[in-house]
């Protein structure tokens, strides 16, 4: 599910992001610049590869280099949110980015949105699990929504106000104009998906209606909660037993595009943890760190990251794939296993 939304006003630019799913778990990653990579599952014809120009931090649940949202060292960030796409996005080809990995992509290679919407063809994108549509933010204050309409990625870049969840951008526009005399208060989510995603963009308006500077962090996390999709013991208990447990919101993820910080929290714990991008070292040579985003910590947590390994990708990639075992063999997961472990400094 998920949702997304951009508050901007003429004291603060925050890329906020529910992240909506079965399970919490997950890795914080600090991702190097200067990496020779090469798309996922064309290692051995190297199609499709580039080097990371710009060190990024981001947040993985399926294995390292498959972000959901992050932010780059320049400040180009990039929240994500599932499609309920009407035509299907292509199934993997070889040479082709898949929805994650389209994430990282951006952020190693560009800063600003400009640069990510002329370049939307550089890559081809396929979907390995989920189609995506993506809300792309950068330091100048620009936002785009980036979707696949299943011929191409298209974008939309003219908003006054940007937000999504998993309708379709023309959609979507066209529901918010049906409500956009209304506050966001008025909104009830008796259409889960479309009025979630008026909401947030209602939300977003009145953010840029109030110019004063106050604890930014606190105002878009009060905007993400009344936007959170929350599970019932009802739906709980129809779920026992019964397979893949129901979607819930399971991250609150706040960029600070200003600032350069993070912050960010689970529902377990809702004392936020915070980070800034200038306290890593994201040069070629210097190890990837980790932290645990469902880690019981809370303030700033920069130095509690650890150095990243094997081990810590294998765990969520192991944990991530068992409810799904049967539509991604081990094969596939050793894959995404060892990946990482393949990434060296260009040249």
């Amino acid at each position: 599910m998920c949702t997304t939304l951009q508050l901007k006003n003429s004291a603060s630019l925050l890329l906020a992001q529910n992240y909506d799913f079965y399970y919490g778990h997950g890795l914080v990653i600090t991702n190097p610049r200067g990496l020779a990579k090469v798309a996922l599952g064309d290692e051995e014809r190297a199609s499709c590869r580039w080097v990371s120009e710009y060190g990024s931090l981001t947040f993985n649940q399926f294995a390292r280099e498959l972000p959901v949202c992050g932010m780059n060292e320049q400040g180009l960030t990039i929240g994500s949110t599932w499609h309920d796409a009407e035509k299907p996005t292509p199934r993997g080809t070889s040479g082709s980015v898949n929805e994650l990995q389209w994430i990282q992509y951006q952020l190693d290679r560009h800063t600003s949105v400009h640069d990510v919407i002329a370049g939307l063809q550089e890559v081809e994108l396929s979907v390995a699990m989920y189609p995506m549509h993506y809300l792309v933010c950068d330091r100048a204050g620009r936002a785009a929504l980036v979707e696949h309409d299943g011929t191409r990625l298209r974008a939309l870049d003219s908003l006054a106000h940007v937000g999504c969840s998993n309708a379709g951008i023309v959609e979507t526009l066209a529901y918010f104009r049906a409500h956009e005399s209304q506050r966001s208060e008025d909104i009830t989510l008796k259409q889960p998906v479309l009025d979630r995603a008026v909401k947030a963009l209602l939300m977003a308006r009145e953010f840029q209606e109030r110019d004063a500077r106050t604890d930014e962090a606190a105002q878009a996390f009060a905007a993400l909660d009344k936007v959170r999709l929350q599970v019932s013991m009802k739906d709980l208990f129809k779920w026992i037993g019964k397979g893949v447990p129901p979607s819930q919101t399971v991250w609150q993820v706040v960029f600070d595009l200003r600032a350069l910080e993070v912050h960010f929290r689970t529902p377990k714990r809702k004392r936020a943890m915070r980070c800034a991008i200038s306290a890593f070292d994201f040069s070629p040579t210097a190890p990837p760190r980790t932290l645990d985003v469902e880690a019981a910590l809370d303030g700033d947590v920069s130095e509690r990251f650890e150095q990243y390994t094997r081990a810590a990708n294998e765990r969520i990639v192991r944990k991530s794939f068992k409810p799904i075992q049967n539509e991604f063999p081990l094969s596939e997961q050793e894959e995404l296993i060892d990946y990482p472990d393949m990434l060296r400094p260009a040249g």
